[in-house]
């Protein structure tokens, strides 16, 4: 279970824009995936809340993506991975926590709500969770999407029309802001806004963001 040192780790690191400390590992199967996972998992509890929270795997070429973490039968794997770089081989895993999913679905629950009460908007949007999007380049997840129950005549279901990214700690930030640039631009427009969420362990602070066409809209 060696972890790659040399520059072409860096080159992933920028890619993903994640921290230098996120492990990079060559993918060798499904149970030095499992392996990987576990002991990465565990590093993650670690008190100090500076361990990053994404795990690089490289060497996967199209096929093993499609056969291991595109199988919508198969939940164990396809749940797993954040983003799949074809051109490259490479895939980022997003390791969550209780307080991540927590964030997240909080801050969901709430914009339901908001919207139920503006004589019940809830109703027109459609959860549509950790459902994969992407270009030709790069496929991707969010931890939370939504799309009107009814879309424009000129609009497709090829995207969702606002993302939830949810981060948890504070290593994390540089790489949720390039998530939602990139869900803004790739879409060309069709995601309307991108939300993040970080939960910091070390500040005791929970920041959201809010990402609109143009640039960054909101902080809190």
């Amino acid at each position: 279970m060696t972890v790659n040192t040399d520059q072409r780790t860096n080159r992933s690191h920028r890619i993903f824009h994640v921290p230098p400390n996120t492990s990079e590992y060559q993918y060798r199967g499904r149970k030095h995936f499992r392996n990987v996972l576990g002991s990465e998992n565990r590093l993650l509890e670690d008190k100090d809340g500076k361990r990053s929270q994404f795990i690089i795997f490289s060497n996967i070429n199209e096929q093993t993506f499609e056969k291991v973490f595109a199988d919508p039968s198969d939940a164990t794997f396809a749940r797993l991975y954040s983003s799949y770089i074809p051109g490259f081989g490479l895939l980022l895993v997003k390791m969550v926590t209780q307080v991540h999913e927590q964030a997240h679905k909080e801050l969901a629950t709430t914009i339901m709500f908001k919207l139920h009460e503006m004589n019940n908007l809830d109703r027109e949007l459609q959860k549509i969770g950790r459902a994969e999007f992407g270009t030709n380049s790069r496929r991707k997840k969010a931890d939370a999407s939504f799309r009107p129950v009814q879309l424009p005549a000129s609009r497709s279901d090829k995207w969702p029309t606002m993302i939830i990214e949810a981060g948890y700690s504070g290593s994390s930030k540089d790489t949720l802001d390039a998530g939602a640039r990139w869900w803004l631009k790739e879409s060309e427009r069709d995601v309307k806004i991108a939300l993040t969420i970080l939960v910091s362990r070390t500040r005791r602070e929970i920041v959201i963001d809010d990402w609109e066409i143009g640039g960054m809209a909101d902080e809190g």
